[in-house]
């Protein structure tokens, strides 16, 4: 049980709470207090002292959408088009990064030179194609963002995604008014 946060220990705090929020897709009970607040957020059993947030930015990818294992299937599918056959764990392991952090991982220089942008031109088709129609929004974040946005604190959307995938996302989320960066 995590309890009385100080400003110090409270950036910690956040990040192992939204990890929880997601990786487990309910929110958790949670007695939080801090001595100091005047007023308090209350979500569910949640409580965060209000005058540490006024805004709150999310990333995309993963986090607010299920999409890591469509993109490693995406990029496996692109990789084996190029006769580079790589497991699905280890090109998973890499999602996160942009392609051109991902791709240096298993292609040399020229094989890069040579085919670099096809196969990231060809992954950014197969996953328009196939597999941004799968993804879904993870569960309670709709909730989430209401409950933030009750409290009159402010939502962004941060994303390295193209902007036809972050609008499928948008919509996935049913989350037009909301900032993206």
């Amino acid at each position: 049980m995590v309890s009385r946060p100080d400003r110090k220990h409270f950036s910690h705090f956040l990040t192992i709470l939204l990890e929880k929020l997601f990786v487990n897709s309910h929110l958790f009970c949670w007695n939080v207090y801090c001595a100091t607040a005047k007023k308090r957020i209350t979500l569910g059993s949640l409580v965060l002292p209000s005058f540490m947030i006024e805004a709150v930015i999310f990333d995309v990818d993963g986090t607010l959408v299920d999409s890591v294992d469509l993109h490693a299937k995406a990029w496996q599918r692109a990789f084996g088009k190029f006769g580079k056959h790589v497991s699905f764990g280890a090109i998973r392991r890499q999602i996160g990064k942009g392609s051109d952090q991902l791709l240096p991982v298993f292609f040399s220089k020229k094989e890069l030179k040579d085919l670099g942008e096809e196969i990231d031109d060809y992954r950014g088709d197969v996953f328009k194609k196939e597999y941004l129609p799968r993804v879904k929004a993870f569960p309670k974040v709709r909730e989430l963002f209401e409950r933030i946005l009750q409290d009159d604190k402010q939502i962004a959307l941060a994303s390295s995604a193209k902007p036809d995938e972050l609008k499928t996302y948008r919509e996935n989320l049913q989350c037009r008014r909301f900032d993206s960066g």
